[in-house]
């Protein structure tokens, strides 16, 4: 047997080609074609359900991504807009808040209470 006949023989049997696998067998490793298509029915009926397992591990993680970035989306908006709702009240608190005199003031009747107290 030929390393080369043998990838050959792997490359149709995992693309599923039955009769070219058996042309291989038959041709280039010497079994009679009833020894080949036993061979044959037996190693694609072992790789098929892996083949299908196969696919539907790899499309399980796209479907839960899918699913994640979809619930994740609304609280997003949700903490988006809250943000936005926060920014416009304080630039309200801003604009309407205590301007510098009533800060210079409020300074003043805190250091003024303290003294009192001490």
């Amino acid at each position: 047997m030929t390393d080369s006949a043998l990838s050959e023989l792997q490359q149709k049997l995992t693309a599923f080609d039955r009769d070219a696998a058996i042309n291989v067998m038959v041709n280039k490793l010497g079994m009679t074609r009833p020894q080949a298509e036993q061979v044959a029915e037996s190693t694609i009926g072992v790789i098929g359900p892996i083949k299908q397992t196969m696919q539907n591990v790899k499309e399980q993680p796209v479907d839960v991504a899918n699913t994640a970035i979809t619930q994740i989306g609304s609280p997003a908006w949700w903490l988006f807009l809250l943000a936005l709702l926060t920014l416009s009240a304080s630039l309200a608190g801003d604009a309407y808040g205590i301007g510098e005199e009533g800060m210079i003031t409020v300074e003043q009747q805190s250091i003024r209470d303290v003294r009192r107290t001490g």
